[in-house]
């Protein structure tokens, strides 16, 4: 089996990557240049239905796309490698799931912040309806309603 098998061991590994790219640019262009965007597109892809897995993903995508730096390089090889696609898919997939709906709507908001062709990859993939659905599902959970609203936001800036 392989590393991309073990869903305990991915959502350990992704908990960890969270911490290290928390507030850090240098970890978070570690994490870029060394395949961290792309294996956890392929965790996201192997593990579609495990919403811990789905959960942590998103997390750390929101965290690398929470780019403190003016290049917003790393933002672009996020979209450019196909994470919207995922991240809406886990919120269609897990609608129930409020801890992912936060972390979804968190990654889609940082991706939006100020790139208006990141704010059309994510419109067009359903992002600012999936955020109102995530924002009316889960009106009573104080974390995705602000998320949800910031997500979309960021979304209906033109």
């Amino acid at each position: 089996l392989t590393f991309l098998e073990h869903a305990r061991l991915l959502e350990g590994a992704m908990a960890i990557l969270i911490n290290c790219a928390c507030g850090h640019d240098e970890n978070k262009i570690l994490i870029g240049k060394e395949g961290g965007v792309g294996n956890v597109i392929a965790a996201m892809d192997r593990h579609a239905d495990d919403a811990r897995v789905q959960d942590r993903a998103c997390a750390l995508l929101c965290n690398l796309a929470a780019d403190e730096s003016d290049s917003f390089a790393l933002q672009k090889q996020i979209v450019s490698e196909g994470a919207v696609s995922r991240i809406t898919r886990a919120m269609e997939s897990h609608p129930d799931d409020a801890s992912l709906q936060q972390e979804s709507c968190a990654a889609l908001m940082n991706l939006a912040r100020q790139n208006v062709h990141n704010r059309n990859i994510i419109r067009e993939a359903g992002g600012e309806k999936l955020a109102r659905a995530a924002l009316k599902r889960h009106r009573k959970t104080l974390d995705v309603e602000h998320y949800a609203q910031w997500c979309i936001g960021h979304l209906v800036v033109h």
